[in-house]
């Protein structure tokens, strides 16, 4: 065993596809439709170019981490470990996995995505920590560190009231991620918020949009009051979650809720469906300034009025100075 960073390999690239699977050529697919809480990838053993990686999914073994990203976002991302051998079923593997950490919402079906392996040679170590200081006028250093090594980077500009607080969370974990290449699992938000929503189930009718109502929280620390949710502490915040409408996408259902931070739109996230039912999955990292109210519209998009029957969301610090 060592304790040196492992190299990361790339494999090629993929074309994601949010139906179920099994995939057909060149496609990957998970077992919930989307990235966030896949416990099983089903990729097919030829990239979207047509090349055989069968050998090389075959020789992928516990404790390896598997990577997706955009093809041409970086900051769209997520990371799995690998925890059983992948079986092969006809012309695809299934490969069990945990879902590590990542970045952004999974891209619509027929994106191309890069898959990257970080071969495992030791046991998986403690879990990638961040710090970032001020280390001139305007100037932030920000590392992030495990066991294995820390990537630094100072490219950061700003004074704590106006710098972009996720792009610097998320440059500096993918550096890590990138030029490290171990496998130990990514540094987790700090549960702040949770919300109950009433007046569901809501109809929308066609071409309306609605403002969902908030009806209570949990909160955990001081990063935000309740009425409706408001930020007391500055940063980058982790978003989870879910709408879900009576309707599928097949029977026509379309629709994209709006996460709305300081009176901006800062995330949209289309439906699609999961379990035969039209579902928007919160998965994203937002900043989130003192004073700001988090507010959540649903756009109807569908020729039909649509009916709201469920919603869930949370959200936690990742950093704040």
């Amino acid at each position: 065993m060592t304790d040196e960073p492992t190299q990361l390999a790339v494999i090629g690239n993929w074309i994601w596809n949010s139906q179920a699977p099994p995939p057909i050529s060149g496609q990957v697919r998970s077992d919930n439709r989307a990235w966030v809480g896949a416990t099983l990838l089903a990729i097919d053993y030829r990239t979207d170019a047509g090349i055989d990686m069968g050998a090389t999914f075959a020789g992928f073994k516990i404790g390896d981490a598997l990577r997706l990203e955009h093809n041409t976002d970086p900051t769209r991302w997520a990371r799995y470990g690998i925890l059983a051998v992948p079986i092969r079923v006809v012309d695809h593997f299934q490969i069990p996995v945990s879902y590590d950490g990542g970045n952004g919402t999974a891209p619509n079906s027929g994106t191309r995505i890069l898959l990257t392996l970080f071969p495992s040679t030791g046991p998986v170590g403690d879990v990638v920590s961040l710090t970032f200081a001020e280390t001139g006028p305007r100037i932030w250093t920000g590392r992030a560190s495990c066991k294995h090594a820390t990537a630094s980077t100072m490219t950061f500009m700003g004074t704590p009231g106006d710098i972009d607080y996720t792009s610097m969370v998320q440059v500096a974990l993918r550096q890590q991620d990138l030029m490290v290449g171990c496998n130990c699992p990514l540094v987790a938000s700090t549960a702040n918020a949770s919300l109950v929503f009433g007046d569901l189930p809501l109809m929308l009718q066609v071409g309306q949009r609605w403002i969902i109502s908030q009806t209570s929280a949990t909160l955990t620390g001081s990063n935000f009051l309740f009425g409706p949710l408001t930020c007391q502490k500055s940063g980058a915040y982790a978003v989870q979650g879910s709408l879900q409408l009576a309707a599928s996408v097949a029977q026509g259902a379309a629709g994209r809720l709006n996460i709305v931070v300081g009176g901006a739109v800062a995330l949209s996230f289309p439906v699609s469906d999961i379990a035969s039912k039209a579902t928007a999955i919160i998965d994203g990292m937002v900043n989130i300034r003192k004073n700001d109210s988090i507010v959540f519209t649903f756009d109807n998009l569908s020729a039909t009025s649509q009916t709201i029957t469920a919603m869930t969301f949370s959200v936690g610090a990742v950093w704040t100075p």
